[in-house]
């Protein structure tokens, strides 16, 4: 009968799904070992697979051994050791970690500028470049390449796995970041930039405009947004590619590149959970999994020593204080520590337990007070859910904020750098965190014990963190949806061609606009594609004029009758005429570029060519050089401030002196004719002006904030 046949098709159906999610797959991670977060993110995806039946490999490249591996029962393990120079940058601090503590003084603003951005933004390349070509040439991958992998997963923080992949060409692939997608990443896959709504996750400080709340930003943060963005972006992510793209291209010359790598991926898992995160452009390929890493049930982690001091804190108010595996307290100056124990020992209605090393008091001429409790290790989420800490003194981490928000404990930001100031205007928005700006640790304690003060009383916070822990209960597992969209991803056709990430819409949408203009152009467009050739073309004018005026000067003592008199006045139409002609060519080539880069970028003709030139060779060779420069005279304050001055106003009178000249030109023509358009030359002498008169805005604004602003 249909009955029984209906009833069989169930029972058939029932079977081949069972057959499916028990036929067991090959899975390989790739770990880079570069904080402990990054790694308990990528072991919990490993931990979630074997769960789920499959044959799980992670290939761990040990950058950092010193972070200890989460357990990971049943999965197959391949290790690369770090690199000794990998190990020498870490250990001497030179990765740039200490610079992002503090507030530095102008000088190191000025400096900063010509050294900062490159040695400590570089320093991250210098530290995982050559690790990741350990990997790619070590015995671990040949023996890599015997099995076909059905699926790779790979963190892009560092693209070192993408490259990876392409050697050893699994099946289908899927992105991960265990950190909310920085815009560096995000233009390659073909998310719009929303610099006019949202803080960089680039940034070195929280916005005053967001450090009490989430409000719209002004014209003035959307360029402060726009360029921190284009410094960090590339000195810390632009560089690690270059270096990385060289590895692989110089294994296998046919290496199609990072970006067209990442357009084949089939998805992108994302650390951030959809609750806790603010409502921005996305694309239906990411997938927002945050909390995967909250565990279901308690450690029993808890030492004799923190239980005895939980015991002797029971009735008094608990603080958990601790700035994450990354930013080692350590790296505090002595001031800031010191501020912090002057802060701690105010709030005496508290205990505060923090996570770090007795030595953190030494050479700070305090003694621990009584209500701080240090310890080496604490157990963060153990203590957080089931020991009701009633505060969370935090550096915004993702999984610490994450964390905080499962536990319903309100928050004490200091934001430190990167995604940490992103992380905080998202807990601001849900009412659950008070800002203390890192720079004034390092002054005072009274804004930090002021926090604290109001955040143990304000009931509004305390209110909105329970009522944010009971709505992720109700939102369901995040574990299973992210095992359900792997499932997924294993389930399609091995040969098929993945298209989630090839977007067609970046360039073809123009609007009038400046905002929107901003949105299509690359992070280094102000820097590379207009400021430097502007700066070029200075230097070429004032030359040029300088020539022409020494070239009259000697026509002029060839002799001093009248028939010489009558030749220098040939000669003086002569060099006009050649001034005219090659300041005519000049400015010709200088429009022709940027109407060449518009039609580009507008049409996007050369969508592939040109950030591949601009990546691997422009950027790569300067930076190449710079570097042995860089390294010289940063260590030298003197010197670099000294070059950082003489280069500020060798500028400016390059381009007062072009300017000048330029409307000098300008006027000639009004004397010469009413018709302002009657040469070609008129054209780009007006055209020049335009351009000119830009290329001074993109001036200021690279270098103002470097004397207006607070930050680097």
């Amino acid at each position: 009968t249909i009955m029984h046949l209906r009833l069989y098709s169930m029972i058939l159906l029932f079977m081949a799904i069972s057959i499916e999610a028990t036929d067991p797959k090959k899975v390989l991670i790739y770990n880079p070992f570069i904080g402990y977060y990054h790694m308990k993110f990528m072991t919990t995806i490993a931990n979630e697979l074997k769960k789920a039946g499959h044959n799980v490999t992670m290939l761990d490249s040990m950058v950092n051994p010193k972070y200890e591996q989460p357990d990971r029962p049943g999965i197959r393990n391949v290790s690369v050791g770090q690199n000794a120079d990998t190990r020498k940058i870490i250990e001497s601090g030179d990765s740039g970690l200490k610079a992002f503590w503090d507030d530095p003084p102008l000088k190191n603003k000025i400096k900063g500028f010509f050294s900062f951005y490159h040695r400590e933004g570089a320093g991250l390349s210098r530290m995982l470049s050559p690790q990741c070509k350990d990997v790619v040439n070590s015995k671990q991958l040949e023996n890599l390449l015997e099995t076909e992998f059905d699926l790779a997963i790979t963190e892009v923080f560092d693209l070192c796995g993408v490259g990876i992949f392409d050697i050893l060409k699994p099946k289908r692939v899927i992105l991960a970041s265990s950190v909310p997608l920085h815009e560096y990443m995000g233009e390659k896959l073909g998310l719009p930039k929303t610099f006019d709504v949202f803080p960089t996750k680039f940034r070195l400080d929280t916005v005053p405009l967001l450090q009490e709340g989430f409000k719209a930003f002004g014209d003035r943060e959307v360029i402060d947004n726009a360029l921190i963005s284009a410094f960090w972006g590339q000195n810390m992510f632009g560089y690690l590619e270059a270096a990385e793209y060289k590895i692989f291209k110089n294994r296998d010359s046919s290496f199609p590149g990072f970006k067209h790598l990442l357009k084949h991926a089939h998805s992108l898992i994302e650390n951030v959970h959809p609750l806790l995160d603010l409502s921005k452009p996305t694309l239906n390929a990411i997938v927002p999994i945050g909390g995967i890493t909250i565990p279901n049930t308690c450690s029993n982690l808890l030492t004799k020593e923190i239980a005895d001091d939980l015991e002797e804190a029971k009735d008094k108010k608990k603080v958990l204080v601790s700035f994450g595996t990354v930013m080692d307290p350590k790296l505090m100056s002595v001031e800031s520590r010191k501020n912090l124990m002057e802060a701690f020992q105010t709030v005496d209605e508290a205990v505060f337990f923090w996570k770090g090393e007795r030595e953190l008091i030494k050479n700070i001429s305090v003694s621990i007070p009584t209500n701080v409790k240090i310890h080496k290790w604490l157990p963060q989420n153990d203590l957080l859910v089931d020991f009701n800490m009633d505060l969370f003194v935090s550096h915004m981490g993702i999984g610490s904020f994450t964390e905080a928000a499962y536990s319903g404990v309100p928050l004490v930001a200091v934001p430190i750098f990167v995604d940490q100031h992103y992380n905080y205007v998202c807990a601001s928005r849900l009412g659950i965190a008070r800002f203390v700006d890192k720079a004034t640790l390092s002054k005072s304690s009274k804004n930090l014990a002021d926090a604290i003060r109001d955040a143990l009383h304000y009931k509004n916070s305390i209110a909105n963190s329970i009522q944010l822990k009971a709505n992720l209960e109700k939102f369901g597992d995040q574990r299973k949806k992210m095992i359900d969209h792997i499932n997924f991803i294993l389930s399609l056709p091995a040969d098929s061609t993945p298209m989630a990430f090839h977007n067609y819409h970046n360039g073809t949408s123009v609007k009038l606009s400046l905002l929107s203009l901003a949105h299509l152009a690359p992070q280094y467009v102000v820097s590379i594609l207009f400021f430097v050739p502007y700066l070029v073309f200075c230097v070429a004018v004032s030359i040029c004029f300088e020539l022409c005026e020494w070239w009259h000067g000697e026509e002029e003592n060839i002799g001093k009758n009248e028939k010489k008199k009558k030749d220098n006045n040939e000669a003086e139409e002569k060099k006009g005429a050649r001034r005219s002609w090659i300041l005519a060519m000049m400015k010709s080539i200088l429009v022709l570029y940027g109407l060449l880069y518009a039609t580009c970028r507008v049409f996007n003709l050369v969508a592939e060519f040109i950030p591949t030139f601009l990546d691997y060779f422009i950027i790569d060779s300067m930076f190449v050089c710079c570097d042995y420069i860089m390294g010289v005279i940063s260590s030298i304050d003197m010197i670099t401030i000294m070059i950082a001055t003489i280069a500020f106003f060798l500028i400016i009178c390059l381009t007062f002196r072009t300017l000048m000249q330029t409307l000098k030109y300008v006027v000639d023509i009004l004397k010469r004719s009413p018709a302002l358009f009657n040469t070609v030359q008129d054209v780009t002498n007006f055209t020049t002006i335009a351009f000119l008169c830009y290329a001074i805005l993109c001036f200021l604004i690279c270098f103002l904030p470097l004397y207006t602003n607070s930050e680097i």
